[in-house]
């Protein structure tokens, strides 16, 4: 099975989702000075969370210290893909870091079984939406097998709901995560975040983290549109980069619902808080952003 072919069978607004990080990694990051440490999962278990980094290429020093801080206060597992599994490392806070590029050998096994996504029957416009996934990705050179792999890992890890954390970078001194969203304003004029994200971003702030919430906005309220027909054509100079700097008085309105459609899985209403728009700086259109415009409100915030 091809690359296009595992994700053809994947969940589509997640992939979505996924072209939007992307389309932030090379709009602010990619040709930026920062440090970058990505492939980041949190999972919750009880009222302790597991973080999870995958390893898809080396071990970088910004992801053994993102590492290291994380030690103090979660569960931390290394995982990497090896002949076709998955193997987990357990890293405690004193641990000497493990020698990841030449294998985890007491790691736990993972095996991948694709079969499971091959058999799902895929509606034609699914077809279609996916086809536009692919082509955007390709059209700011994403690196398809680091997604394939992500995707894997986030398909197959036991049956444990994961978030993904979508950037570490190191600013001056400070370890800054972002959060990278494409939303539109609700008719009161805020911006919803789940109750499983938000618990993710409020666990990184308590433990030190500066928490950046990065906002593409829709243009359009019209949930008919694809989020990658409003990256392109009329739709992409209507778009803008919103920021805000997440504390403790973000998201504090009572909680909400909204429609089924709106969840991961489409068959349950989903919990979110709600934060102003007026709270988010903008940052730029698609084509007016750089990473000098990132590291200026950086410098502030």
């Amino acid at each position: 099975m091809n690359q296009a072919d595992i994700l053809r069978f994947d969940k589509v607004t997640r992939l979505e989702g996924i072209c939007v990080e992307e389309l932030f990694l090379n709009t602010f990051l990619r040709n930026n000075d920062l440090k970058i440490s990505n492939s980041w999962w949190a999972s919750k278990k009880m009222n302790s969370f597991h973080i999870v980094k995958h390893v898809l290429n080396k071990l970088t020093e910004l992801d053994v210290e993102v590492a290291t801080k994380f030690a103090k206060y979660a569960e931390v597992y290394f995982v990497k893909k090896i002949d076709d599994q998955f193997r987990f490392h357990h890293f405690l806070p004193n641990d000497e870091i493990p020698d990841i590029n030449n294998g985890i050998s007491n790691g736990r096994l993972l095996p991948i079984q694709r079969s499971q996504l091959s058999k799902k029957i895929v509606s034609k416009e699914h077809e279609e939406r996916m086809t536009k996934v692919l082509s955007f990705l390709k059209s700011i050179d994403a690196d398809l097998s680091k997604i394939v792999e992500s995707r894997e890992l986030a398909n197959y890890y036991g049956s444990n709901i994961m978030w993904d954390i979508d950037y570490f970078v190191k600013f001056e001194d400070r370890l800054i995560a972002f959060e990278v969203k494409q939303k539109y304003p609700s008719t009161k004029e805020t911006f919803g975040l789940n109750k499983g994200s938000y618990s993710i971003l409020k666990f990184l702030y308590d433990i030190g983290f500066n928490v950046q919430h990065i906002i593409l906005t829709k243009p359009i309220r019209n949930r008919h549109h694809s989020a990658i027909e409003l990256l392109e054509g009329s739709f992409r100079s209507q778009s803008k980069w919103l920021a805000h700097t997440f504390n403790e008085t973000s998201f504090k309105s009572n909680i909400s619902s909204s429609p089924k459609y709106t969840s991961f899985s489409q068959k349950r209403p989903l919990n979110y808080y709600s934060e102003s728009s007026s709270n988010f700086v903008e940052l730029g259109s698609i084509d007016d952003s750089s990473p000098k415009t990132l590291n200026e409100y950086l410098e502030s915030h």
